[in-house]
């Protein structure tokens, strides 16, 4: 711990880590609620982030940010790099100070050469040969930045007291496959046991485990936590085969002890007439998401753009919004989309709003009376809001959490759903609003005692003895 240089009291450092880049609002949202659920016990405490977007994340949350990995994985960690030219690799250098409190070091941005490396990539044979040559030695170089970095790595995990694994879906390898986040997990449980600093995980679910070397490294990082607990039974249950796991408790997502602004609180509207909040996903997507599913995400599309004419034709007012930098494709996707199957008259009539910030999200969820999202982060932050939600399901996440807070009739599975049932359960869902909110509130009161009681058990003991209670 470090002191205090007034009081002399020794301040504990904590480091929140997450797979998040900036643009995912629903990281955002898990990132600021365990910061809030921190700061409530130890006002005191010194924040860091081990995160993809260092920069990002320290302007987003105001504190000091590491980078999460030395390793570049597509569809992963991309975002802490630089583009590659030449042999280059190194960290990007958007925003030099935000690592400077914590000792990581990011090299001088690269000259631009890009147009001599295409010039000489683009003759035919010389071309084909200098890739391979070029993929080689990158490869080379990244494990060795990944080296280095590991060194640092070691320097920011001894001056902290605790490493939080804060929620989200971590214990998955969708996004990067095994060299992406199971990696991550895995080389910051081991530097924070050399260090003997304690490793937490809190909240976290479990996805896509496929390949043996991510169960192999997900599995290890766990067994060096000092404490474990998972978002839902499910994510718990799909690790029961690990016996250490038995009497890990399931505590909900950490985004339910999110603390709202006064200006996004829970509005409730009497309108004859809806707003509607349509929040599209790029799941399936060909370049936007890992696994494509090109005839899936057209049918997608199409049935959105249909439900958004029926919504108009009922007299509602439709806000199309999207709480991940991803999915604001989509949104411009499916405008096109409208305006070419349907008319101009109602594209001009669509809302869609600029949200940048979480508390951009906010406010635009809580002013809607019903939404239709598919993110699970996008569905957890209506709930929180008060707002009743229809999910098209694109992961088993969130078919659990609307099962969870009682709303398992208002979902559908996004491979195989109709514009009828789409229909039908929305009206549905209208139709029963009021019961719908009581529903949700008191799932949601209920899930936020139990996270504060689990920040008092993780958290609490390091602002009175420095100790932690497993």
């Amino acid at each position: 711990m470090v002191r205090d240089g007034i009081s002399g009291k020794r301040r504990p450092r904590i480091a929140l880590l997450s797979p998040y880049g900036g643009t995912n609002l629903g990281d955002a949202a898990i990132q600021e609620a365990a910061i809030q659920g921190i700061r409530r016990l130890l006002p005191e405490a010194e924040l860091c982030g081990i995160t993809l977007n260092p920069a990002e994340t320290q302007k987003r949350h105001n504190i000091p940010c590491f980078p999460l990995t030395g390793l570049r994985v597509t569809f992963y960690s991309e975002t802490l790099f630089a583009p590659l030219v030449g042999l280059r690799v190194g960290f990007s250098d958007k925003n030099p100070k935000d690592s400077k409190r914590i000792g990581a070091t990011r090299p001088p941005a690269p000259s631009d050469k890009r147009g001599l490396w295409e010039a000489i990539k683009a003759v035919p044979v010389m071309g084909s040969a200098l890739k391979m040559v070029l993929k080689c030695v990158r490869a080379s170089l990244i494990l060795l930045h990944e080296l280095r970095h590991l060194g640092a790595s070691l320097r920011f995990v001894r001056s902290m007291d605790m490493v939080i694994v804060a929620g989200g879906g971590q214990l998955d390898e969708e996004w990067g496959g095994p060299w992406g986040h199971p990696y991550a997990l895995f080389r910051w449980a081991i530097l924070s046991k050399v260090v003997r600093t304690r490793f937490v995980v809190l909240s976290v679910g479990t996805g896509k485990l496929r390949h043996g070397l991510s169960k192999l490294l997900i599995k290890s990082a766990l067994a060096l936590a000092s404490y474990r607990s998972y978002r839902d039974q499910r994510s718990k249950q799909m690790l029961q085969r690990w016996e250490f796991t038995e009497l890990d408790p399931c505590v909900p997502d950490l985004a339910f002890s999110l603390q709202l602004n006064p200006r996004v609180s829970p509005q409730l509207s009497s309108r004859p007439r809806s707003i509607v909040g349509v929040s599209p996903i790029a799941f399936g997507h060909s370049t936007r998401w890992p696994t494509p599913a090109p005839d899936i995400y057209a049918a997608y599309l199409g049935k959105l753009g249909d439900f958004l004419a029926k919504l108009d034709s009922m007299g509602h007012r439709v806000v199309l919004f999207a709480s991940s930098g991803s999915d604001r494709a989509v949104v411009s996707e499916l405008l096109e989309h409208v305006e070419r199957t349907h008319s101009r008259a109602l594209l001009e009539k669509l809302q869609v709003p600029t949200i940048a910030t979480l508390d951009d999200l906010l406010s635009e969820i809580s002013r809607l009376d019903v939404v239709v999202a598919s993110r699970l982060h996008g569905t957890i932050l209506s709930h929180i809001l008060g707002k009743p939600v229809v999910a098209i399901s694109f992961d088993p996440k969130v078919v659990t959490h609307m099962r969870d807070v009682g709303q398992s009739q208002y979902v559908l599975d996004i491979t195989q759903f109709a514009l009828d049932d789409l229909m039908r359960v929305f009206n549905l869902l209208v139709l029963d609003t009021n019961t719908a909110r009581t529903t949700v509130r008191d799932h949601v009161a209920a899930f936020r005692q139990l996270l504060e009681r689990q920040y008092e058990r993780v958290i609490g003991p390091l602002g009175c003895t420095g100790t932690f209670v497993p």
